[in-house]
């Protein structure tokens, strides 16, 4: 059986980041207030693991089933699903900006993916991975439509904005 881990790195946007933070400071208050020295270091540990939890995919390439994870204290928990109920693997472009204003300076920052997702009208779509470069995230598209046996969409052409030039 041929397992394909994917995974996503470190993430920080479950409430189990949030627990795992106020686990960290309550550690932190017990060692310097010395209280219950072994709670305290444990809690620290525990709190420091669920702050950077991984979250990845894997494909069983055989079954043809899918599980997203969160790998806490070396456990992946997650559900599988099966590929099956899913009709397209699809390309999506995204730009997300973000401005910060200060007194007299407006700087504004912007971040550009490339995300291939499992998508149906039925199911929730799941995350499959996500890429700086076009190119690379086409190839990822063909090489991953073929293992999973799905239709592949490419969404680029309807998102990505053409800078006109401008005329006076």
């Amino acid at each position: 059986m041929r397992k394909i881990n994917i995974s996503h790195g470190l993430t920080f946007s479950s409430y189990l980041s949030y627990l795992g933070f106020i686990l960290m400071i309550l550690g932190g208050v017990g060692l310097a207030l010395h209280i219950s020295l072994i709670l305290s270091i444990l809690s620290l540990i525990i709190g420091v693991f669920l702050f950077i939890s991984i979250r990845g995919i894997i494909i069983n390439e055989e079954a043809l089933r899918i599980k997203p994870y969160l790998n806490i204290l070396f456990f992946k928990i997650g559900k599988w699903y099966d590929v099956n109920d899913y009709d397209v693997i699809t390309l999506r472009y995204l730009k997300e900006a973000q401005t910060m204003n200060m007194q007299s300076i407006t700087r504004t920052y912007s971040v550009q993916t490339y995300d291939i997702n499992l998508e149906s009208k039925k199911r929730k779509k799941i995350f499959i991975n996500d890429f700086s470069k076009r190119s690379e995230a086409e190839l990822f598209l063909a090489e991953y439509a073929k293992i999973l046996h799905k239709p592949m969409v490419s969404y680029l052409n309807k998102n990505i904005p053409r800078k006109r030039s401008k005329r006076r």
